[in-house]
């Protein structure tokens, strides 16, 4: 009876987690659209799309406390994964408030006024952390479903960050050469580092879930 609920619990958990990681997606996705919108100039619609990833930002973050609770509830069950969880859901809050930062320097800091080239790079370090955010949703899944599989998913977060990381870099090093204008930088500093933060929380979010399979 009691191993009958304990994996009730683990299965109730981890369709939470699912779901939650499906609104990380969204959210990753809208970073994008947003990106794709400076990159091409259309500036208009920017308003209206970082208003949709405020509402998304706001039911990830109720979606969040009811995990919270849900694990509070299942913690006899639960075991010393307790912990973990509890340390991965608020990591993914993290993430999603680096994200949401990003995205709102994105909409609003007159991005318009940015270089060509400077916004390109915004746009590679988005287009990789869509991918990590993927390779997330992926391991999360594989946490449910095939477990046996949840390594390569997470050495692949691993991997994404690494390419964010040398790309980070390299935008740096072109900024502080190229750009005169120290309103400019720190606008974009602003946004890439954010951005930059969010890849790093996801690959301790890969590190947390591999630590929850070795139990």
């Amino acid at each position: 009876m009691y191993r009958d609920s304990q994996m009730e619990a683990f299965r109730q958990i981890i369709s939470s987690l699912q779901e939650l990681s499906s609104k990380v997606m969204d959210m990753g996705a809208g970073v994008v659209k947003l990106t794709e919108n400076v990159v091409s100039g259309n500036m208009d619609e920017l308003s209206e799309i970082y208003s949709s990833l405020r509402e998304l930002d706001y039911s990830i973050y109720t979606f969040q406390k009811s995990i919270i609770n849900d694990i509070v509830r299942y913690k006899v069950f639960l075991g010393d994964s307790v912990y973990i969880l509890y340390e991965l859901i608020t990591l993914v809050g993290d993430l999603v408030d680096e994200m949401d930062g990003a995205a709102f320097r994105l909409a609003n800091l007159g991005t318009d006024s940015l270089s060509t080239w400077s916004i390109e790079w915004i746009r590679k370090i988005v287009n990789g952390l869509y991918r990590e955010v993927e390779a997330f949703r992926e391991a999360i899944y594989f946490l449910g479903y095939n477990p046996n599989s949840l390594p390569s998913a997470i050495e692949r977060i691993s991997e994404i960050e690494e390419e964010i990381d040398v790309i980070h870099r390299k935008a740096l090093v072109e900024m502080f050469a190229r750009e005169n204008d120290g309103v400019k930088i720190v606008m974009w500093l602003e946004i890439v580092n954010r951005l930059e933060n969010a890849a790093d929380l996801l690959k301790r979010v890969g590190e947390i879930l591999l630590s929850l399979h070795l139990l």
